[in-house]
């Protein structure tokens, strides 16, 4: 693990469009827990939901001024490049999560009708890591797509990492069996109210793992296949579901 990130570190949605400021309590604590990490090495990467373009740069500002590298777009969906430019951008080659001063999620390709659109957008943008999915559609990227992005535009090597959920299953993903839209398998738990189609799992049975890794056709195996420089682990926390019940 290079790195960790958090969101809502400095605003909180307050409603479909509003966000308010987070508690200074609140913002103390994760101080403190984000001073372990740094002390050890690692990066603290910091992701609000704003959309005011002067809230996004006050929220920017206030990580950098922390010691992160903080971003702020302005919704979940992770379905579009921004507007705004990369801050703070550079031509320096990033060989390491902890060399990165920025950074992308675009996770949702489908606004991009072809595949090509889809990867010379994001080849165009500035960042020094992008974090995007496996697939485009129902189709895994190849290493030909992935080494398109390692360059930034204005010049320098940047790391794409692949994102991979180790907490849920979903069931668009191309692992979920049409069977299990009827009878899911006991180790594919309640679904998430706030994201339609995802399930927690019980991410220590041999069926999870068997998808995750470990053979031609497992998630991880695919991403490696594929050339990402590494992996965005989503759902790390599905464990305080577990242990709330």
């Amino acid at each position: 693990m290079d790195g960790f990130l958090t969101e809502s570190v400095y605003y909180v949605h307050d409603g479909p469009d509003s966000v308010k400021s987070q508690s200074k309590d609140y913002i103390t604590y994760l101080k403190a827990m984000f001073a372990k990490p740094k002390m050890a090495g690692k990066a603290v990467w910091t992701l609000d939901y704003i959309k005011d373009a002067t809230l996004q740069e006050d929220d920017e500002k206030r990580g950098q001024a922390d010691g992160y590298v903080s971003m702020a777009l302005a919704g979940q969906n992770l379905d579009r490049i921004p507007d705004k430019k990369a801050p703070f951008s550079n031509t320096k080659d990033i060989n390491r999560i902890q060399d990165a001063e920025n950074f992308l999620f675009l996770l949702n390709p489908g606004s991009f009708l072809k595949k090509e659109d889809y990867l010379n957008a994001l080849s165009r943008t500035r960042y020094d890591v992008l974090i995007v999915d496996l697939y485009y559609g129902d189709t895994p990227l190849m290493k030909n797509d992935v080494d398109l992005l390692k360059t930034k535009p204005q010049g320098g090597k940047r790391l794409v990492l692949a994102y991979m959920s180790i907490g849920e299953a979903a069931d668009y993903r191309p692992y979920w069996k049409n069977e299990w839209n009827t009878t899911r398998p006991s180790w594919i738990q309640a679904p998430n109210p706030d994201w339609p189609g995802s399930f927690k799992v019980c991410y220590w049975s041999p069926q999870w793992k068997h998808i995750l890794y470990g053979n031609n056709q497992a998630y991880l195996d695919q991403i490696i296949k594929a050339g990402f420089d590494g992996v965005f682990l989503d759902v790390i926390d599905a464990w305080q579901y577990f242990a709330n019940k």
